[in-house]
């Protein structure tokens, strides 16, 4: 197999971890105008003069510091989430090629294939912050390809073993094809089903269809008990945000997304040591389950107030 000295993979992934997030900050702005395709004007172009941006004026994080944040030909601010978001995505890089290149042998299809999804989710959670939408033009592919690279590529679901002992099936491909429809149905019914009862309760939207598409492609890549989990982490992650939010900005409306994001590439990445963290935490509740439940009813307790601040409309 080719081998990659370890250290250069890792600065070739911040290399063009960097140009894809420049290519992330191209779909952020085009994909929710639908009047503007994300090949054509194939060159970047600044919104304010509408003028080609020449290639020394785009590299990445390099050519922002260097205009001093304006346009070479109007002088328009160029916003500083640009350069954030071109070293964002070369961090995930890099971090990604470290988790899985450094420490697997066998890593480069599972890296790539990571890689590529966190720039999507990079993009997906900007877009569902600034627009409050999913755009259908990610989750429907992303339904659709999940189970296929989870299929393909060993790392990200497990074989659904009791599955394959009913229909007859062994082969670990077909296991894990069908660990990711599992974890796809599972992903996307649960938000579903949360909408439904939401929608009855609050006489109201309680979740947007595309946060039940985007669980259902990251389902597809992570197992119907992961995924579970996954949801969990992104409630607890949108109860921390929200009550900053409250706190800060009287309000605590947010989307959904970026939480269901994090929580699931947190899962792709460190899920082993979440699951060992949670077993642990199990083993320490059988050997003191009155201090163990003493401190479940106190994180209660204060979810509950937490839930009780922001149930009320802000000011």
């Amino acid at each position: 197999m080719f081998w990659i000295p370890p250290v250069l993979l890792l600065i070739y992934s911040g290399l063009f971890g960097a140009m894809v997030g420049s290519f992330c900050n191209v779909a952020i702005y085009r994909i929710p105008r639908r009047c503007r395709s994300v090949s054509r004007p194939l060159r970047s172009f600044c919104p304010g003069c509408m003028q080609t941006i020449a290639w020394y004026d785009n590299l990445p994080v390099l050519s922002w510091l260097a205009l001093r944040a304006r346009c070479r030909n109007c002088k328009m601010p160029i916003s500083i989430r640009y350069p954030l978001v071109e070293a964002l995505v070369a961090g995930l890089w890099v971090l990604i090629a470290w988790r899985t290149a450094w420490l697997d042998p066998q890593p480069l299809p599972r890296m790539l294939c990571l890689q590529i999804l966190a720039s999507i989710l990079v993009v997906v959670s900007l877009i569902d912050i600034d627009w409050k939408i999913i755009p259908d033009r990610i989750d429907l592919p992303g339904i659709v390809l999940a189970p296929v690279v989870a299929c393909l590529v060993p790392g990200f679901v497990e074989p659904l073993q009791s599955a394959g002992t009913l229909l007859g099936v062994s082969h670990p491909a077909v296991l894990r094809l069908l660990g990711s429809l599992a974890g796809a149905a599972t992903g996307a019914g649960s938000l579903y089903l949360v909408a439904v009862i939401g929608a009855w309760a609050f006489k109201r939207e309680a979740m947007g269809m595309g946060d039940v598409k985007l669980m259902g492609m990251l389902g597809g890549l992570l197992g119907w008990q992961p995924v579970l989990l996954a949801i969990a982490g992104a409630c607890f992650l949108g109860t921390f945000f929200g009550l900053a939010l409250k706190l800060t900005r009287k309000t605590s409306l947010m989307p959904f997304g970026p939480h269901l994001c994090a929580a699931s590439f947190w899962l792709m990445l460190f899920g082993d040591e979440t699951w060992a963290f949670l077993l642990r935490a199990w083993d320490a509740r059988q050997q003191d389950p009155l201090g163990f439940n003493l401190g479940a009813l106190a994180v209660c307790l204060v979810l509950l107030l937490i839930l009780w601040i922001m149930r009320r409309r802000p000011e």
